[in-house]
């Protein structure tokens, strides 16, 4: 089991994690960490604990700081055999986290399980016993693939994969830029394997404002600005992956070739609606669709 670790000014939350690291119930484990670019004392306190633990190693480069994405896409080559498990700097995990999640794990070759969490705030504190739900995610049934285009629903920190899902997500992404690494894994993987859910909670998921991926936008207008963004990507991915075939459900690959036909620059409403009623690719719950529909009437896709 690799442990994929990318920080950046982490001082505070990392003494927590590395303990809760340290106390998995599964103990064969390496933890690969690659700074990007921190400047408070995160870069001592991975070297201490790669002092202390042979099991933790430190991935150096002069690429500088390029974003979590593409740092963690890094950490995703360097994954050689077995499985891998995402990491968040600010999160801590329950002891029997990797178990947990190691059991719940398909056999398919390309395969990946998220987990729910616990949210929790900046102090600590319970804001949502669970975060699956907090997102609108139903607790019976895993979220359909059209939905999954256009919804970042897989909580990435929770995420295992295999070695092969990380070398297919590395090869098809063909050294561009993603979005959102765990979107881009958690995509990779149904589309071309298997992702499958595991209802229980297996961290501490710690929300606020800090946070390397930026807090939640608001206002109308800011909220709209994210779904652009966020449909942009969608709609990158979908050509993505229709160029990768080898789908394991045709109705994968309509979805996916369905989505990336979309005009990026201005996808339209309509356009929209039509791949709602025959592909299924919709925000969910429906609450959030008509914000993603709002956000591409109020402006184009490319601003």
């Amino acid at each position: 089991m690799t442990i994929l670790l990318s920080t950046f000014n982490g001082e505070r939350w990392l003494p927590a994690l590395l303990d809760s690291i340290r106390a998995q119930t599964h103990g064969e484990w390496t933890l690969l960490v690659r700074d990007d670019g921190s400047t408070d004392r995160t870069g001592s306190l991975i070297d201490a604990a790669a002092n202390d633990d042979p099991r933790v190693r430190r991935h150096d480069d002069d690429l500088g700081n390029l974003g979590p994405a593409a740092s963690f896409m890094i950490l995703l080559g360097l994954v050689e055999s077995g499985c891998f498990a995402f990491c968040d700097q600010d999160d801590e995990w329950l002891p029997d986290k990797l178990e947990q999640t190691l059991a719940a794990m398909p056999g398919d070759p390309i395969a990946a399980v998220y987990t729910d969490a616990t949210l929790v705030s900046a102090t600590g504190e319970v804001l949502h016993p669970s975060a699956l739900a907090e997102r609108g995610l139903s607790p019976d049934r895993a979220l359909p693939f059209g939905q999954l285009l256009v919804n970042n629903a897989a909580i990435g920190a929770t995420m295992v994969g295999t070695a092969d899902l990380a070398r297919r997500a590395v090869e098809l992404a063909d050294d561009r830029p993603v979005l959102m690494h765990d979107w881009w894994v958690a995509l990779v993987a149904e589309h071309q394997g298997t992702l499958a859910c595991h209802r229980r909670s297996t961290l501490r998921w710690r929300r606020h404002d800090a946070t390397v991926t930026g807090g939640r936008p608001s206002g109308i207008r800011g909220r709209s600005a994210r779904r652009r963004e966020y449909l942009r990507w969608s709609i990158d991915a979908g050509r993505r992956l229709s160029s990768a075939g080898h789908a394991v459900d045709a109705g994968h690959d309509a979805a996916a070739r369905a989505i990336g036909a979309l005009d990026p620059s201005a996808p339209g409403v309509v356009a929209l609606s039509r791949l709602w009623s025959s592909h299924g690719v919709r925000a969910w719950p429906m609450r959030r669709q008509w914000p993603l529909l709002l956000a591409v009437a109020l402006g184009r896709t490319d601003q």
